[in-house]
């Protein structure tokens, strides 16, 4: 049975040195409920920024799909289609780096297709909701058939990766252990909405800000080896 999981859309903003951050307030979570006939809507779950409408500018949001809403949102289109206001829609491509991009007002750019645990922004003006729902099914946990999963790339220097925590990590809870649980790791972002500039954590220096890390957010993560990530 389909399940609901209401993210509120929260700030992330990408423009420096051909890498982008994710962002995610501190605190832990638990993952979600399994009862297959339960509606979920765990607040625990919810990125906890608002959409951050402007009256001076279209401001950048990033949103996360750790359900499988796949086939309610199909593409970077249907993202824009579901949030009014939306100016462009941004996916990170990890082989080249940098962005794939959709301006849905003028049909440009590459229209292309989500997927499950997938990271986007999105540039929004202030005609944009102050939320965002997901709607899609709970994936299996990690280890099984159709679990969330990432192929990590990696190299020296190392490369930058989007990952979503997916609902059944609760156990990982900074941004430390994200790095120890994914390994080989240089170094892990997160995009502060208040200053509207990076926190980051150097695990292999236990420098910068260990910030905490929640299911259902994305961050980055720079990778010096290639791996598939979670394993069970």
């Amino acid at each position: 049975m389909k399940r609901a999981l209401s993210f509120i859309i929260f700030t992330a903003l990408f423009l420096i040195f051909g890498f982008m951050a994710f962002s995610s307030l501190p605190g832990r979570s638990s993952a979600a409920q399994t009862n297959p006939d339960t509606l979920v809507e765990n607040s625990d779950i919810q990125p906890a920024a608002p959409l951050a409408q402007t009256t001076t500018g279209p401001k950048y949001n990033a949103i996360a799909l750790p359900l499988d809403a796949t086939v309610e949102l199909p593409n970077a289109q249907a993202i824009a289609d579901a949030i009014s206001g939306t100016q462009v829609v941004l996916s990170w491509n990890v082989e080249y780096q940098t962005y794939d991009f959709w301006y849905p007002n003028y049909q440009y750019g590459t229209n292309f297709p989500t997927t499950l645990g997938g990271g986007y922004l999105v540039q929004v003006d202030s005609s944009a909701p102050l939320a965002f729902t997901v709607v899609g099914e709970v994936p299996p946990p990690t280890g099984e058939a159709g679990a969330v999963e990432f192929s990590i790339s990696g190299g020296t220097p190392c490369m930058y990766n989007l990952v979503t925590i997916p609902l059944d990590q609760d156990q990982l809870t900074d941004a430390q252990s994200l790095a120890d649980d994914i390994g080989n790791i240089d170094v892990v972002l997160q995009w502060n909405v208040e200053y509207q500039t990076y926190d980051f954590w150097y695990p292999n220096y236990q420098y910068g800000t260990n910030f905490d890390v929640m299911v259902g957010h994305p961050y980055m993560v720079c990778s010096t080896a290639e791996k598939i990530w979670p394993q069970p």
